[in-house]
């Protein structure tokens, strides 16, 4: 039950209690249709009435008839709502403070950038080619949203302030491990260097649902479609871009092609469908594309052909 709501039905009891004139009277009803929660809200402050009426107060007023008076008793009644306002202006002001990051950093990297970030607690992170994050940490809990792109976390321990990596609807949860997080727009990866993580949906900012664990070697892809596909031994010893490559697993051409523009450009068209929809397998280094583009012939029936303006055109065999 919200604040706002416990406020509205203070203000409504002590409008009945002074007397609601017809307009009133169907604004309250409408307020009562609204929601159950206003109804057990009221309820609750007639209970809390109940128990106010019941101090010794009560009985001075017995003996003094000055504090039987409608304008007296109103008054009163005022000075207690008013107080009672008090006390959950202060706790909600409380909790909002216990709520707020005790530290707050965004992060980002351009195009062919690498940035290495040390934060407060120990942690470090690095931030692969054009991605962002958002770090925050909180009393009981340490959060980073990763916006867009990639990043390696080697992660402090902290029992009492787990370390969860949010992407998208995505969470990450950890104690203390190395582990990598991608989140673009065909999915979103974890890869596990060493320790443990569990992987699971967030669905509110209290609220996890985790549906696989990890450990070192260990990696799973969450596809756009909500499918998921788990892989072991692919992250051989370390998060690929950490060591300047890039791990291909059945992707398209053109996928590959894409990850590779991520960090500069490529100078490559794909000239026709069939070559944009073959599919490779293997491990690239970053800033040899070159390589790259020697070797597709050998392991994809694609043709190369070097164009004047030093730009490089692939195309299907078949294709002229």
């Amino acid at each position: 039950m919200s604040e706002l709501i416990r406020e509205e039905a203070a203000t409504w009891w002590v409008r009945c209690n002074e007397g609601l004139d017809e307009a009133q009277k169907v604004d309250f009803e409408a307020w009562l249709g609204e929601s159950p929660e206003h109804q057990a809200a009221l309820e609750r402050m007639k209970r809390t009435w109940r128990a106010l009426d019941s101090l010794p107060l009560k009985n001075r007023a017995a003996n003094n008839p000055q504090y039987e008076t409608p304008k007296n008793r109103r008054a009163w009644q005022k000075g207690i709502v008013v107080a009672m306002f008090a006390c959950m202006l202060l706790v909600a002001g409380l909790q909002w403070r216990e709520g707020q990051p005790s530290f707050e950093g965004h992060y980002a990297t351009q195009r062919g950038e690498l940035r290495e970030v040390e934060l407060p607690d120990g942690s470090h992170l690095v931030l692969d080619t054009a991605s962002r994050v958002w770090v925050r940490f909180y009393k009981n809990r340490r959060e980073v949203r990763l916006e867009e792109g990639q990043a390696a976390f080697e992660v402090s321990k902290s029992a009492k302030r787990p370390f969860r990596v949010l992407a998208g609807d995505l969470a990450v949860e950890v104690v203390g491990t190395k582990f990598g997080v991608r989140h673009l727009k065909e999915g979103v990866s974890v890869a596990v260097e060493e320790g443990r993580v569990r992987v699971g949906q967030r669905f509110s900012e209290d609220e996890y649902r985790f549906f696989e664990e990890l450990s070192g070697g260990e990696g799973v892809r969450i596809k756009g479609d909500g499918g998921i596909i788990k892989r072991e031994g692919l992250f051989l010893g370390t998060i690929p871009f950490l060591a300047g490559r890039l791990e291909f697993d059945e992707v398209t051409l053109q996928e590959a092609i894409d990850e590779f523009a991520r960090y500069g450009e490529t100078g490559i068209v794909l000239e026709d469908e069939g070559a944009k929809r073959m599919r490779i397998t293997g491990s690239f280094e970053i800033r040899r594309l070159d390589s790259f583009v020697r070797a597709l012939p050998k392991i994809i029936p694609v043709r190369v052909r070097s164009e004047a303006g030093g730009g490089q055109s692939i195309s299907s065999l078949g294709q002229r």
